[in-house]
């Protein structure tokens, strides 16, 4: 058996078709598949990507609302007060006082309250469970800061107070008149509503200044007062949590109570 010359085994790459080599149109070849197929790759790649990407949904789709209609579908309530309007000592949110006004009056509860502050106090890890919580004007501050857009503003609380209160009473009532300018200022159009702080035990004459004051902060600013009748007056032998601070489910019922006393009899 003969030996196949190994000299012929490539002559036709040597040759010249048209001016190019055999090599000069190996190499073309070899591009253009290279290029087709790496096209073929990624044109598959893309397909798969749209086809198996979520389409949206109407319940996807935005909701736009009208420019004449309000920023929510219903009324929006910021609360900002101490424990008592957190609902530190209620069973279950639900019985806290700002969530049973909220359900009743179809309103949209948002609860910017801090435990410990008031309206001069402010409060740390203790109190609020935060390294910081700054006082009511700086909680309205931080709402803002948030986006809320209320159309109203419930302020309550003021017993953390009563040490600067017996320190100097002119503080806190600056505190105060701040705090409900700067509610009015954030929300010019918002009602406004000053509750008085839920006092334990027997009334002194310094819990009835320190109410009068909050009342004249409240209606400098064309808010409405919300005060505890006689018949619905904290009793702290049954409406606290035993520590002569807190309210229990009785005594969150007695404080919407009370709101809704004024809130009906104001809007008669």
């Amino acid at each position: 058996m003969g030996v196949r010359d190994r000299g012929n085994r490539h002559s036709w790459l040597s040759r010249e078709y048209r001016g190019m080599t055999g090599w000069g149109v190996l190499v073309a070849l070899l591009v253009l598949v290279g290029v087709g197929g790496l096209y073929a790759y990624l044109n598959s790649g893309t397909s798969t990507s749209a086809a198996s990407a979520p389409q949206p949904s109407a319940s996807d789709t935005p909701l736009v609302v009208p420019s004449s209609e309000p920023a929510y579908l219903t009324p929006v309530a910021l609360f900002i007060g101490d424990a008592n309007t957190t609902g530190v000592g209620v069973t279950a949110t639900s019985k806290r006082w700002t969530s049973i006004v909220s359900a009743e009056l179809g309103w949209r509860e948002v609860n910017y309250a801090r435990g410990g502050t008031g309206y001069l106090q402010t409060a740390g890890t203790t109190g609020c469970g935060r390294t910081y919580c700054a006082n009511y004007r700086g909680a309205i501050s931080e709402a803002v800061s948030d986006g809320i857009v209320a159309d109203y503003v419930v302020i309550s609380g003021g017993t953390t107070d009563r040490g600067f209160w017996f320190d100097d009473p002119g503080q806190v009532i600056e505190a105060m008149d701040a705090t409900f300018l700067a509610a009015r200022q954030a929300y010019p159009d918002a009602d406004i509503y000053g509750v008085v702080p839920p006092w334990m035990g027997d009334t002194e004459d310094w819990m009835l200044e320190f109410n009068d004051a909050m009342a004249r902060a409240c209606k400098a600013v064309d808010g409405t007062v919300v005060g505890l009748l006689r018949s619905e007056r904290i009793d702290e032998a049954t409406m606290d949590v035993g520590d002569g601070v807190n309210l229990n489910d009785a005594g969150h019922a007695a404080m919407a109570k009370a709101f809704f006393t004024m809130y009906w009899g104001a809007n008669q």
